[in-house]
């Protein structure tokens, strides 16, 4: 069953159901917690007419899925945010949304501009390294443009197509979305798996003119034989051309004859379980340039275990600035590994965690220091889900939260869910051990974004809040502060005279926010490759969006010729 498959069967996160109307969830703040309990499971409060008020003390136009007063976003930066904060993994679940629910939403959203949605896909995998949600999306935009002769869909397709695999993933999407049901002969003769052989045209065009690109070792390296779809299913069902110079590889591929001996996976499996052997084979791909940035962090514990030789090596590809900035590694991924090195104890652990460390402040040194003073706000709420987990809201939540405390020399730090506190912490700590202080210092509740204002001591240029973006209040402050903060937002900066330039990160793409767009700067996604927008976001609130829309899949397409 593909990923995809698997995920429409999912079932859809139970949310919280909230009181109609403030009035009755003031009381119902009153009773004891059973009846309260009782009492929020009739209705969602009911949302005051639509404003179109251009100021930030906007009224709000509709509740978040907590149940809270909000604002409605865009189409676009509902469509980027959720893209950017979809993993598609049972440990990235977020806790409003299942993932049906998140493709649910993102079948509407493409629906809306199908153009848009092509760039957000091709930024999502090639800027961000996104590949599950980039693949689903692709699919989507393919099937709500099928026979509207639209020219760009297939140079859309060619270019979010980044490797061999992603061709292979799309086509899985399409049929676990829009499935029919051909057989569809395999090329070594067995009998091959029920598919549609309906693909739009577009998408088989531009999937044949990516898939044509391929050399031999890339071809050698994607031909897996298991799974719904694999490669020679796909080279069926588009009839990609070859180049004079790909020719013969690709005839050895649609015969089945063509062998995988040079990629890093047959080497080491030529090994054995020999020791020296093995031992030899990592320092050649080293000496070689074989192995990718991915596959070295993924097999730093190996490597250290079967390979000391080359361990100098694996150091110095982890901590090449090139590298990594190519890498489109997410930051959580690096998190992951340092923890598997650390707990493993074995010889110079230590400094290969220093390595990772290292690679990680790399990826994040271009983030600009803002002007004047910062106050950097995380939401512990428990919808951050476990704070353990280096891929829940909660954990990269606290990376980042280390990284903006780190970059810029005059913040300040809150934590906020039922209220809001200034937290101290370490700044001058490596990055991981300063997440870590972060981490160990949660208070788990509600998500109270009044607080933050209401606690703010003094006057701030700038406000960093990360959060899932579901304000909702539980308890006596549910009439007056349940979601949007715009009245505590008002006596803050009327208190200090202050108009801060507000940056919200969303960490869950929900679809609404705190605040109007028109009036914060709107960041989104696990990636830190959006933090270098920082600086266009004071000249452009809408900047992560416009840069998006900057994708020219011409271009893309003509620099991988």
């Amino acid at each position: 069953m593909s990923k995809f498959a698997a995920t429409l069967n999912v079932t859809p996160t139970r949310r919280p159901s909230v009181p109609r109307t403030l009035a009755a969830a003031a009381a119902a703040a009153n009773k004891p917690m059973t009846q309260r309990r009782v009492l929020r499971t009739k209705a969602r409060l009911t949302p005051p007419p639509v404003v179109t008020a251009p100021h930030h003390y906007a009224t709000p136009n509709t509740v978040n899925e907590a149940g809270g007063l909000a604002f409605r976003k865009s189409i676009y930066f509902e469509l980027l945010s959720l893209v950017f904060t979809a993993l598609l993994t049972k440990r990235a679940t977020k806790f409003y949304q299942s993932d049906a629910t998140v493709l649910s939403r993102m079948q509407r959203l493409v629906q809306k501009d199908p153009y848009f949605a092509a760039q957000v896909a091709v930024w999502a995998r090639r800027v961000l390294g996104l590949r599950s949600i980039s693949h689903a999306v692709a699919a989507a935009v393919c099937y709500h443009t099928k026979g509207q002769g639209h020219p760009w869909v297939r140079e859309f397709v060619e270019a979010v197509v980044f490797r061999p695999d992603d061709a292979i993933e799309i086509v899985s999407a399409y049929f676990a979305f829009y499935g029919g049901g051909k057989t569809i002969r395999k090329p070594n003769g067995r009998r091959g798996k029920k598919v549609p052989v309906t693909l739009p045209y577009p998408l088989k065009k531009g999937l044949a003119r990516a898939l044509g690109k391929l050399d031999g070792y890339q071809l050698a390296k994607y031909q897996k034989t298991e799974g719904n779809i694999t490669l020679a299913d796909v080279f069926n069902l588009v009839h990609p051309r070859p180049s004079a110079e790909n020719a013969g590889d690709f005839r050895l591929f649609i015969r089945g004859e063509l062998k995988n001996t040079d990629t890093w996976e047959a080497r080491l499996s030529a090994a054995g379980s020999d020791k020296l052997k093995k031992e030899e084979a990592w320092c050649g791909l080293f000496d070689e340039r074989k192995l990718g940035y991915f596959a070295a962090l993924r097999n730093v514990r190996n490597i250290l275990e079967q390979a000391p030789g080359a361990v100098d090596a694996l150091i110095k590809q982890l901590t090449n600035p090139v590298a990594v900035q190519r890498s489109l590694i997410l930051p959580f991924q690096f998190v992951k590994g340092y923890k598997e090195v650390v707990a493993s104890g074995l010889p110079r652990a230590t400094d290969a965690a220093r390595a990772i460390e290292q690679a990680v402040e790399t990826s994040l040194a271009n983030i600009p220091v803002l002007p004047g003073r910062t106050l950097v706000c995380l939401d512990e709420s428990g919808s951050m889900g476990a704070r353990g987990n280096e891929e829940s809201a909660a954990g990269i939540g606290s990376l980042f939260a280390a990284v903006v405390l780190k970059s810029q020399p005059n913040a300040d730090f809150m934590a906020f869910s039922t209220n809001a506190q200034y937290v101290t912490v370490n700044t001058r700590a490596p990055l991981f051990q300063l997440a870590g202080e972060i981490r160990s210092k949660w208070h788990s509740g509600s998500t109270n974004f009044h607080d933050i204002f209401d606690k703010a001591k003094e006057k701030y240029d700038n406000i960093i809040i990360l959060s899932d973006g579901e304000g909702w209040t539980l308890g006596k402050e549910w009439a007056d502060k349940a979601g949007a903060p715009t009245s505590a937002r008002r006596r803050y900066e009327q208190k200090h005279n202050a108009l801060p330039f507000i940056v919200t990160f969303d960490l869950a793409g929900a679809g609404s926010a705190m605040f109007p767009e028109n009036s914060v700067a709107v960041l989104a996604g696990f990636s830190d490759k959006v933090f270098a927008l920082l600086r266009e976001l004071r000249k452009d609130p809408q900047a992560l969006v416009n840069e998006v829309r900057k994708t020219d899949f011409a271009s893309i397409n003509e620099a991988d010729e």
